[in-house]
């Protein structure tokens, strides 16, 4: 169990142990740093290629353009210097990540469309 798992289990907020993130990547669909980040509050500069802008919302993270690795550092620096936007940041990031459905949420779906698959239900359109 690594060291931030062990403090959460402790009872430590995961707002608390999500430092500042930086995702790099010319292209991703959904990357999963960005998830968890989103997910714990974190600060995140990345490049605003594919799935990522859709991760943090629309002012969840500071977005650059791919390949400036300038822009990324800079971004990157600017959330461990300005804990003021660091905060807005982890706040929007806490909202979105509190919007969307849950874990449980697509489970019970999935659920909910066994059942009706089975039970010879028309799925609902």
């Amino acid at each position: 169990m690594r060291a931030e798992q062990r403090a959460v289990a402790a009872g430590a907020p995961r707002e608390a142990l999500a430092g500042p993130g930086g995702v790099p990547s010319g292209w991703k669909g959904r990357p999963r740093s960005g998830r968890g980040a989103r997910r714990a509050g974190g600060r995140l500069a990345a490049s605003g290629v594919g799935g990522t802008p859709a991760l943090p919302g629309k002012d969840g993270a500071l977005l650059v353009p791919p390949g400036d690795a300038g822009a990324l550092a800079t971004a990157v620096r600017s959330v461990l210097d300005a804990p003021g936007l660091a905060a807005t940041l982890s706040a929007a990031a806490l909202a979105r990540a509190a919007a969307l459905p849950t874990q449980q949420d697509a489970v019970e779906a999935a659920l909910a469309l066994y059942q009706r698959m089975t039970s010879g239900t028309p799925a609902a359109a």
